[in-house]
């Protein structure tokens, strides 16, 4: 009965030092100036960044940043705000429909 006891003990004590150091953690991140950004779900099958589409091509980001702000290529993007996103589905087929040409 004894082991019991002391088992539930520590369990209550760990509980409670893991909300301790989960309120620490979020004081010193509020004390850094960093706040909780809400994260937005996108189809990632259908849209993505210059980043991500830099990391599957072999293109840098600045290439894809470019090509994205261009108006007379056609490149398959979309302004969202002040962000542009990458129509995934249609840049292998601009890819075809643009090689040999100088970007």
């Amino acid at each position: 009965m004894s082991n019991t006891n002391n088992l539930e003990i520590l369990k209550t004590l760990q509980s409670t030092l893991n909300i301790l150091v989960s309120q620490q953690e979020e004081e010193r991140d509020r004390e850094r100036g960093y706040r909780e950004v809400m994260t937005y779900k996108r189809n990632k099958a259908e849209l993505m960044t210059a980043k991500e589409a830099a990391k599957e091509y072999p293109i840098g980001e600045a290439k894809f940043r470019e090509l994205c702000r261009s108006t007379n290529k056609g490149f398959p993007s979309i302004k969202i705000g002040c962000r542009y996103y990458i129509i995934k589905d249609k840049l292998d087929d601009w890819f075809r429909a643009n090689a040999g040409s100088c970007l």
